[in-house]
């Protein structure tokens, strides 16, 4: 809920020409969106995608990095290609949401990549990074304002968005239960296992 709040007010405050925006969430039910590549290549196609004269500039590098399909890239490489698209900018915000859902070898492979590209000089990179409490990333990004935001803090307001979302699914048929009572007791399990953080997807 923060992080799409967070995305929609930088959203209205970008043109994608000198400024732009891109984010990242990292799904625990889907291994793919946990690798270094996927986070940092993701990324990187969403800043090429408004700067199209930068695929022919940047060409022979980005061949070069993901030629290779039994191979990923490394995350220097990835770095040193975000760096190069980011001078194309004036302003970037870029958001990564569950970084605490990945390995701990991706999760340094990310903070490498924002402490590189947070440094590059004239160009004004801001970084949002949200993930549930865990004592290695908020150690390891100590030096840059960070922002706690306990379960007690959001339990209610998890609880009336969880019950919202399940009345609403149910009442427009994506949510089918043979038993009403059970009704209350998906709410209920649903809020008790947030953990702080919620994410309610639609289903295809």
């Amino acid at each position: 809920m923060i992080r799409s709040n967070v995305i929609d007010f930088l959203s209205s405050r970008v043109d994608n020409k000198s400024s732009t925006i891109a984010f990242y969430y990292c799904a625990f039910s889907d291994i793919v969106t946990l690798q270094t590549v996927s986070i940092l290549g993701t990324i990187l196609k969403q800043l090429l995608l408004p700067k199209s004269s930068l695929l022919d500039t940047l060409n022979s590098a980005l061949s070069s990095t993901f030629e290779n399909v039994s191979r990923s890239p490394d995350r220097e490489k990835l770095t040193e290609l975000l760096g190069s698209v980011l001078e194309a900018y004036s302003q970037v915000y870029i958001i990564i949401d569950g970084l605490d859902e990945c390995e701990k070898n991706v999760q340094q492979d990310v903070v490498y990549a924002i402490s590189e590209i947070v440094q590059i000089p004239e160009h004004i990179v801001k970084v949002w990074v949200s993930n549930r409490e865990d004592a290695e990333i908020k150690n390891t990004l100590k030096a840059y304002p960070c922002l706690y935001i306990s379960e007690a803090n959001v339990a209610g307001d998890i609880a009336n968005y969880v019950e919202a979302s399940v009345k609403s699914r149910l009442s427009d048929g994506d949510l089918l239960i043979r038993d009403p009572g059970l009704e209350n007791e998906i709410i209920s399990t649903l809020t008790a296992k947030s953990q702080g953080m919620c994410v309610l997807c639609k289903p295809s």
